[in-house]
């Protein structure tokens, strides 16, 4: 148990010194002219392109390990891009999207919806698939989970999710996984941290 103790306490301390080690080397350059910084809750195209932008040049400078980002949310009440749909002419919001999908045209609406965010995702890997580093790409040094809320219930399972990136981190590609229900989805996180 002593040993284990002392394999756990210089384990910790390797880590510091990868930190401490970290903070001094010399953050890349990285291109702002094309940062839309004014847009707003009006464009939703350009809002989410500015975010994802950002994320980008967060990972391209080393600014940061780890993002998180949600587009909007179900609810809507605390988002303001639940009104996304609407201005992008999908529909009234998520949340009504979500539940009228059976509905005479919703089908369609929620797909176009569905198509728009899908395109922000393809955005965002795009650039990091584009950009060089060391012997491979932005997007081989990155994990990039991408997830959907989306059903006609609000019972919290099965929900879609993309892993993409992170090849030369480990990950294998090119395939399509259903677990079934005794599987939880903190499981993938798990795998990811390790």
């Amino acid at each position: 148990k002593f040993d284990e103790y002392l394999q756990s306490v210089r384990q910790i301390e390797q880590r510091v010194e990868r930190s401490a080690k970290w903070l001094d080397i010399p953050k890349p350059h990285v291109d702002i002219s094309k940062l839309h910084l004014d847009a707003d809750d009006k464009t939703p195209s350009e809002l989410l392109k500015t975010m994802l932008d950002l994320m980008f040049l967060a990972i391209q400078s080393d600014s940061t390990r780890f993002l998180t980002y949600q587009m909007g949310n179900m609810n809507g009440a605390t988002s303001i891009a639940t009104k996304f749909p609407s201005l992008l002419g999908f529909g009234k919001n998520q949340h009504s999207l979500a539940h009228g999908w059976n509905k005479p045209g919703g089908a369609e609406a929620l797909g176009k919806w569905d198509r728009f965010r899908a395109e922000q995702l393809s955005y965002f890997l795009h650039r990091l698939s584009t950009t060089r580093e060391n012997e491979g790409t932005l997007l081989d040094q990155t994990m990039v989970l991408y997830g959907s809320s989306n059903s006609t219930t609000h019972n919290n399972t099965n929900y879609p999710l993309v892993l993409a990136g992170g090849d030369k981190l480990g990950l294998k590609h090119g395939a399509y996984h259903r677990f079934g229900s005794d599987v939880p989805l903190s499981n993938l996180f798990i795998t990811i941290a390790n």
